[in-house]
């Protein structure tokens, strides 16, 4: 969306006059330069304080002077009486429409003083439809949008943000809602406009989080608020169409009498041409604060074989016949019918990118739609998860920088990939990444992988952190050893699962919201107990501990035909659960996901995760309901105790890995001579392979080890 033109032509405005009641029309509104394709709107909010003016006099007539004067084809107005006892019983949205000669839509947000307050909008054409979602409050509050031939608009008024305790901002409760209407809205091809007074500046974090969907087209540093001076009231385009629209005029009328905000009009230019060729691709968004967000990131992978260690070799069955165009739209309408709005991450390896098979062109071809349709991001997996492990650092960079190249052509108009999802990387092909292809995310570890599949990673942080040159496992201690790419886990585990090696004990270590460890082994409603246990885990108290909380799940496309329809189907149950029960919980891509962290932490000096989990006690896993573990993960170690919580037992520390040591990895390995374990360990593992391995009390370590942890208020005491 460009601006072109920025005016505030507005001078004294006129005495106000008696209006007459104007015949209402049925037309489409649009100014339309058919030689150029376009079609001008004049778009405005106000928020209209019951029609009370500053001097305390109700007013209908002088409002509606107010909005004549703007020449609006629509009109986005808040704090709409109608019929309440303090307007006299007026129906306002009524008498507006009789007097502007518009048509007027009322949403009520709540029933107050005999009759109902609300919002309401005034368009010259008829709507086609209309929408009305209540949002949450202290007051609660109301969307309202409006379907046009040429467009949907609408308006809101969201509360102030006031809240006590740990209680969310009702605001910040309302973005999803929002988001979801507006998604559902825009995909149908039309542009759609929100206007309102969102009690809100600019630099606020609820402005930030609409901005995530939104583009606002009035000028930020024009107050709306009259006796504030401050700019609370926004004409809006949904980020779809922004690149379809040209804003050529925006002002605020300095009205500082009709009413406590002034009104706030764009001008706006729809090129209707490009409408015609579809929507663009949502636009990659990392402009929001990852303090405060409760964030699912979802990946998968398209692959032909199960595990190819290279261009020409795999450790796995053939999964050509697991892989069709209809598995793609399945697992994708799991996720949208759940989360409209929700972005996914798909990765292709580099024979899915090269397969001339029907199915693997037609998946490449859906795969590019959905980047369009939806903001999915495409981008390339090498190795299939273990590249370090069958490939030198060299060979494995080169595969990333052709296969980079090869998903740019696949997409085309320049499209470039901004993260990678790889399992297993060295700290080389993450330096590689961050230098040469100027990609600063990475899912380039596994946590706590030991004894599954084709290679071991324990030893790393499971949140986000920048890797050391030294070990991919280790967070970098400085400069001197800093590589600027976020490093991401891949799947998030139930941490008392985790601590066990591969399959010991009749479970499975990496047990949580990966399909395989939790539908797959635990049948459909075990595993959906299990994986909304560790979501809560994370979206819960930690969300406390940390100040965000994040969940991250990778699916093979083999798995829709693999498994049952209904192992899929868990997919859309399982993201309803969540935004049931954390409303505000977002699925972003991972990529700005990282690149929100990497914005708000430009070194590893603030890690400090905390993590406490007790276990879920459900069968066929090692999540026993008696334990309590608990995790510190930051810049110099990371430690976890785990006990009987049921007894009062004293904790045992299970996990001691200390990153302020030098550490170093395996050499390149081959093919022919494969390298599995790249795990980072040291003091005390939680996977118990060794004798040092044994659980101690804190007491066991040494004065230099219980001096470093106290320095992060880690001890018998602080727990």
């Amino acid at each position: 969306m460009s601006k072109v033109v920025k005016t505030n032509v507005w001078g004294a405005l006129a005495a106000p006059v008696t209006c007459v009641a104007v015949a209402i029309a049925t037309f489409v509104p649009c100014m339309a330069d058919h030689a150029s394709g376009a079609c001008t709107l004049r778009l405005l909010s106000y928020n209209v304080h019951h029609c009370e003016g500053m001097d305390n006099r109700l007013d209908c007539s002088r409002t509606a002077v107010a909005i004549r004067r703007e020449v609006p084809d629509f009109a986005g107005l808040q704090e709409i009486d109608v019929g309440t006892t303090r307007s006299g019983g007026v129906d306002q949205a009524s008498e507006l429409s009789r007097l502007t000669g518009m048509h007027a839509t009322f949403a009520k947000a709540i029933d107050y003083k005999g009759g109902a307050y609300g919002v309401a909008v005034l368009s010259k054409e008829k709507p086609l439809s209309v929408i009305r979602k209540p949002l949450p409050g202290p007051e609660p509050r109301v969307l309202l949008l409006c379907e046009f031939t040429n467009c949907w608009f609408g308006t809101t008024h969201l509360d102030s943000g006031v809240c006590k305790g740990d209680v969310e901002p009702a605001h910040i409760l309302s973005v999803p809602i929002i988001s979801n209407a507006v998604f559902q809205c825009a995909s149908g091809g039309k542009p759609v406009f929100l206007t309102g007074d969102w009690n809100a500046t600019p630099q606020s974090r609820l402005v930030k989080e609409m901005e995530g969907f939104l583009k606002i087209a009035n000028d930020k540093k024009m107050p709306t608020n009259g006796n504030e001076r401050r700019t609370i009231d926004y004409v809006t385009v949904d980020a779809r169409h922004a690149g379809r629209v040209t804003v050529k005029e925006v002002h605020v009328t300095p009205d500082r009498m009709t009413s406590d905000h002034k009104p706030v009009l764009a001008a706006i230019t729809v090129d209707t041409d490009a409408l015609s060729k579809g929507l663009s691709a949502i636009e990659f968004n990392s402009n929001w604060p990852v303090r405060g967000k409760r964030v699912i990131n979802i990946n998968t992978v398209v692959r032909v074989n199960q595990i190819e260690v290279s261009r020409d070799t795999n450790r796995g069955k053939d999964e050509a016949h697991k892989h069709s165009v209809e598995d793609v739209e399945t697992f994708r309408k799991a996720v949208a019918d759940a989360i409209p709005e929700a972005k996914v991450t798909w990765s292709f390896s580099w024979r899915a990118l090269h397969d001339q098979r029907p199915n693997y062109v037609a998946i490449r071809k859906r795969v590019v739609e959905y980047h369009r349709q939806y903001g999915d991001e495409i981008t390339f997996i090498p190795g299939a998860y273990f590249a370090p492990m069958y490939n030198s650092r060299a060979q494995t960079n080169h595969d990333i920088h052709d296969g980079l190249k090869l998903v740019s052509e696949m997409v085309g108009g320049g499209y470039r990939p901004r993260s990678i999802v790889a399992g297993f990387l060295a700290a080389d092909n993450l330096r590689f990444l961050a230098e040469e292809e100027g990609i600063h995310v990475a899912q380039g570890t596994i946590w706590s992988q030991y004894g599954i599949d084709n290679g071991d990673g324990d030893g790393s942080i499971s949140y986000p952190y920048y890797p050391s040159r030294e070990h991919a496992c280790k967070p970098a201690q400085g400069k001197s050893d800093f590589i600027d790419c976020v490093n991401l886990d891949g799947w998030t585990c139930d941490f008392l699962c985790a601590r066990k090696f591969g399959y010991d004990g009749g479970g499975n270590s990496r047990t949580g919201v990966g399909p395989i460890e939790t539908y797959g082994r635990m049948g459909i409603e075990n595993g959906l107990k299990e994986s909304l246990a560790v979501v809560r885990s994370h979206f819960g108290d930690n969300f406390k501990r940390n100040g965000f909380g994040w969940i991250i799940v990778n699916w093979e496309i083999c798995l829709v035909k693999q498994y049952k329809p209904e192992v899929t189907a868990m997919m859309t149950t399982w993201l309803r659960e969540i935004r049931k029960e954390f409303p505000d919980a977002i699925v972003p891509l991972m990529s700005e996901f990282g690149e929100a962290w990497r914005r708000e932490n430009p070194n590893n000096d603030k890690l400090d995760y905390r993590f406490v989990q007790r276990g879920t006690g459900l069968p066929r896993i090692l999540s026993e309901a008696n334990l309590e573990i608990r995790w510190y993960m930051n810049r110099k170690f990371r430690l976890a105790t785990l006990r009987d919580w049921t007894k009062n037992e004293p904790e045992m520390i299970i996990d001691f890995t200390r990153y302020d040591l030098p550490a170093k990895e395996p050499p390149d390995a081959s093919v022919k001579k494969p390298t599995r374990n790249w795990s980072l360990i040291n003091r005390i593992n939680q996977k118990r392979r060794r004798p040092e391995d044994t659980p101690i009390p804190f007491s066991g370590l040494t004065a230099e080890e219980r001096d470093l942890i106290k320095k992060y208020g880690v001890g018998v005491k602080s727990q």
